[in-house]
């Protein structure tokens, strides 16, 4: 079955969980980051400023492991999700882009990239896709896979 990777800014965490319920109830797997343990658990794109005891390599360090961990998600999936409303790509979303071009995986975007600093990434996108028409992707793909068996 195909797997789907859903990418973007924690920014986005809500429009993400969206998303991946739609792929849930068609019965198609995926992936979604997890915010770190120093955000916002109402708000996943802002860090806690609760944590001021704790030094900033410490939060650095945490960050790192979770992009690094989810990195590997990348790599194991068969289709990339970019979730970036009005455009948006931030860093770590543009790592993830570029992981799962080097890996070969096709990579779809809910919106053109508008950033500036991330333009020349639109390259690396199969096309845009709405959730739907995602879902519907994953499910002809699902379809074929079961024909070709």
């Amino acid at each position: 079955m195909q797997r789907v990777c859903i990418i973007g800014s924690l920014k986005f965490y809500k429009r993400m969980l969206d998303i991946s319920s739609m792929l849930a109830r068609n019965g198609t797997p995926f992936s979604i980051p997890m915010p770190g343990k120093y955000r916002d658990p109402k708000y996943p794109g802002k860090y806690i400023s609760t944590y001021p005891s704790v030094p900033f390599a410490e939060k650095l360090k945490e960050e790192g492991r979770r992009v690094f961990a989810y990195l590997e998600r990348v790599k194991r999936s068969d289709l990339i999700y970019l979730v970036n409303p009005g455009g948006y790509v931030g860093l770590n979303t543009a790592v993830e882009i570029s992981c799962a071009f080097e890996n070969k995986k096709p990579i779809y975007a809910l919106d053109m990239i508008r950033e500036a600093a991330s333009l020349f990434l639109m390259k690396f996108i199969n096309g845009l896709i709405s959730p739907e028409e995602l879902v519907h992707l994953s499910l002809q793909q699902q379809e074929l896979q079961l024909v070709a068996v």
